[in-house]
């Protein structure tokens, strides 16, 4: 009843006159001045390679002397060592695992041209087809990511972030740390071909255990900003508020067709109608309300200011209702920057935007929100659990983390400069003092919420199925 429910509204939307929300034409190229093609001579390393030891996996990638660009990506070789006894991982270690694999730069315009870059990893066969492994135990998959978190001076706010999220039944992908050398001059490897601390994460993509899509219509999509955007990539501009959305997936053109990215477009017109219309009957059946229920309250323990605005993953889920996730890019949350420094004055606060905003504004939506917090904060989110899941990760990467940061210091504001590893500890407890602290004001000012009003009204049928 409720999944027919839904295909009326959205087949109404089908047939109804389009709105006059247009959005700008991404203009996003691959950046030709964004590569990794030599040895870094600008840093003497603290280690010989003979004596490199770490806690973490060691993953070692040579390109045979082919330098790494931000598009496409190029042929390389992946050595893994990750010992299971217990003992630290050598360089001189026989590997564990060796992968032929495709890699490229990744990451935003301005992120390419950081001193530390991040990459996408694609697993390949012999003839270069994708390959599902299980990295580093994780579900098996082709595609990855190393995310090099340069603007987070713990190194841990996403591997952190994923972990409260996933406790909490949320849709957000397994991370590694692990310690990265990469060669791409084509000599033996050296100690100044440590490339540091990076978090091998699970890509966002269909048929990863990340989350499940509806069977028949499932569709996965990010709603951001345009210039994260780019030029040749498939996108949509919501009908109601004209905010991009690229397509995850379908997104190849035999799978994405012109009836299939209508039929996407009216959907989210139709959610985005009832969600700014401020009509709950019909929001109701199209969205999985109790994940939306824990995605809001997850953005607002992470005080994570790009929650709603940017890297916010939806997908159509079992049954034909669209659910948040998953939970991706926490660099900047749990008290970090200007951005989410909990307002003017460092105080917690509500950090809401977009839909989070807008979600607020029903009072169905409101009334679910404390009840479900005390539950979240009796179990996964229970002081001692958030303590426990930190102490974990701190354990597992500190060393790491300290030589990274001796290593490429930090992106502070977009900027990047030198850290003294010795600021490890005081970042830390930064982070941990952001995550109680917005916990305890959390607790104290969930049952006095209200609704913001601040969200503009938009009447039924204004919604259209504008596409780019």
């Amino acid at each position: 009843m409720v999944r027919s429910l839904a295909l009326v509204l959205v087949a109404t939307l089908l047939v109804a006159a389009c709105s006059k929300q247009t959005c700008e034409a991404p203009v996003r190229v691959p950046n030709e001045d964004a590569r990794v093609d030599e040895r870094p001579a600008d840093w003497t390393p603290d280690f010989t390679l003979e004596g490199f030891t770490s806690e973490l996996p060691i993953l070692v990638i040579e390109t045979g002397g082919t330098a790494v660009v931000d598009e496409p990506k190029v042929t390389g070789t992946l050595w893994a060592r990750s010992r299971d006894d217990g003992e630290p991982n050598s360089l001189a270690d026989l590997p564990t695992r060796e992968e032929s694999v495709g890699i490229e730069l990744r990451g935003q315009a301005r992120a390419l041209m950081w001193p530390k870059k991040q990459f996408n990893l694609e697993v390949r066969d012999g003839e270069g087809a994708d390959l599902p492994v299980a990295l580093l135990g994780m579900e098996a998959g082709a595609d990855w990511v190393l995310n090099g978190t340069s603007a987070d001076p713990t190194r841990i706010r996403n591997h952190v972030g994923y972990a409260l999220a996933r406790s909490a039944g949320l849709d957000a992908p397994q991370t590694r740390p692990v310690e990265v050398f990469l060669d791409v001059v084509g000599e033996p490897l050296a100690a100044a071909d440590y490339r540091g601390l990076y978090m091998v994460t699970e890509k966002i993509q269909r048929g990863r255990g990340i989350m499940t899509l509806d069977p028949a219509d499932g569709f996965i999509l990010e709603l951001t900003e345009r210039e994260t955007v780019w030029a040749d990539e498939p996108w949509l501009c919501t009908p109601v508020r004209g905010g991009h959305a690229v397509h995850i997936w379908p997104r190849k053109s035999a799978e994405l067709t012109e009836t299939r990215r209508n039929d996407i477009t009216a959907r989210i017109g139709a959610v985005e109608e009832a969600l700014y219309g401020e009509a709950w009957s019909r929001l109701e059946p199209l969205i999985d309300v109790d994940a939306f229920v824990d995605y809001w309250l997850f953005n607002a323990l992470s005080a994570n200011p790009d929650g709603f605005r940017r890297s916010f993953y939806v997908h159509l889920g079992p049954g034909g209702r669209l659910r948040p996730g998953p939970v991706w890019d926490l660099d900047v949350a749990f008290g970090l920057g200007a951005l989410s420094d909990n307002g003017p004055n460092g105080e917690p606060t509500w950090i809401l935007s977009g839909w989070g905003e807008a979600l607020l504004e029903h009072a169905p939506f409101r009334e679910l929100l404390a009840p479900r917090w005390v539950a979240l904060r009796d179990g996964p989110w229970a002081s001692a659990n958030l303590s426990q899941v930190l102490d974990e990760a701190i354990a597992q990467v500190e060393e790491a983390a300290r030589r990274d940061l001796d290593r490429w210091g930090i992106v502070f504001n977009g900027t990047p400069q030198a850290a003294d590893p010795g600021e490890l500890e005081s970042a830390l407890d930064v982070l941990r003092n952001a995550l109680e602290t917005q916990a305890a004001w959390i607790d104290a000012s969930i049952g006095a919420l209200e609704r913001r009003g601040g969200t503009e009204r938009v009447a039924p049928g204004e919604a259209g199925c504008s596409t780019s």
